[in-house]
């Protein structure tokens, strides 16, 4: 794949708040790339910068190699779906998708031709005369979608494209747009603070926090081998460990602090010779898993950063155990699972 976005040194800052702080990322041909982060991170604002609706302080925006940084919106050929959908409410379906393609003097039959490939590749055909109010959530971001690519772009920009959906439409949704982006092979794109979204639909995803970026990788990567404590703790749920690391220590194997997702932990019945006793505090059945909320003796040798650690365990296990709130089981750490990091200085944030 060739590259067809980047984003360079890109500092964007509102007098004396700096929104975005010397960041730099790119997108390839065909890729999905989600800008996750915290509200206030940045991410929308990178997203402005790439469309054009923004103006970078410094840095610079290249589209297909060309240096696009002065470069007017109109002449970027992108197309963008905003977290309201932004539907003209007097129009009707196809006459929201018509408006772009009028703007940009497209023939009248061209128009029409565009219109009902877009109605159909979005499946939404049978709606094409109805009004945005007479829609669903769901049928609405479909329209707002069929309206960006009616314009044939060379890139989708998606700002929280789903927030505003709930959670049943939210799933449904997120795998039609990305089976579509797949059908197409088109760069996308998507702001999103839900990190479910980002693992599930992004090839690459951008972590940013405090107008930085923290991590750039696969959803595998950001997930099982998370460059820092705040994006382990952002990305999925997991337990951090404080360790007896001494500062004058020159020892590169002692680490201040250790973490440890919940399905990385063994549970094991309470008469096990083996593990770490624990009072069971909190049950949460999640269908094929139930979540455990654990709590460690006092005299146990392990420090947590937080009082309490989350352990996932299998149906059948809880069953077979007989698990009991207020109950006592034993947990086993998978030690080759176990993250290390030998800084402190970004702290995780619960989010």
């Amino acid at each position: 794949m060739s590259e067809l976005l980047r984003a360079e040194g890109i500092t964007k800052k509102y007098g004396s708040f700096t929104a975005l702080d010397n960041v730099s990322m790119s997108a390839e041909e065909g890729e999905f790339v989600c800008l996750l982060g915290p509200s206030g991170c940045g991410k929308t604002t990178l997203l402005r910068i790439i469309a054009g609706l923004e103006n970078a302080t410094e840095g610079k925006i290249y589209i297909g190699g060309e240096d696009a940084t002065k470069l007017h919106p109109s002449k970027r050929n992108f197309g963008i779906v905003f977290q309201s959908y932004a539907l003209f409410p007097n129009l009707k379906v196809w006459q929201n998708i018509d408006f772009g393609l009028k703007c940009k003097k497209v023939p009248k039959a061209e128009r029409e031709e565009r219109i009902a490939e877009v109605l159909d590749l979005v499946n939404i055909t049978d709606h094409k005369d109805k009004y945005p109010s007479q829609l669903s959530g769901g049928q609405q971001q479909r329209v707002a979608i069929a309206r960006a690519l009616a314009l044939s772009p060379k890139f989708l920009l998606l700002d929280e494209p789903l927030s505003a959906l709930d959670a049943k439409v939210r799933q449904k949704v997120r795998v039609e747009l990305k089976n579509l982006q797949n059908k197409l092979g088109i760069t996308t794109i998507m702001v999103t603070h839900d990190q479910e979204e980002a693992l599930t639909m992004a090839d690459k995803i951008v972590v940013m926090n405090n107008a930085c970026i923290k991590q750039i990788g696969t959803p595998n990567e950001v997930y099982d081998h998370p460059d820092s404590p705040f994006v382990a703790d952002f990305i999925g749920s997991i337990n951090m460990f404080t360790t007896n690391y001494n500062e004058d220590n020159d020892d590169p194997n002692r680490f201040k602090i250790k973490a440890i997702r919940p399905e990385n932990i063994e549970v094991l019945p309470n008469t096990a010779p083996e593990g770490v006793k624990v009072k069971v505090i909190n049950i949460e059945f999640h269908g094929a898993t139930y979540r455990l909320t654990l709590r460690l003796r006092e005299d146990s040798a392990v420090t947590l950063m937080d009082n309490d650690i989350t352990v996932d365990v299998p149906t059948s296990v809880f069953t077979e155990y007989d698990i009991k709130q207020g109950g006592h089981i034993k947990v086993k750490f998978n030690d080759s699972r176990m993250i290390y990091y030998n800084t402190d200085k970004e702290q995780p944030v619960l989010v």
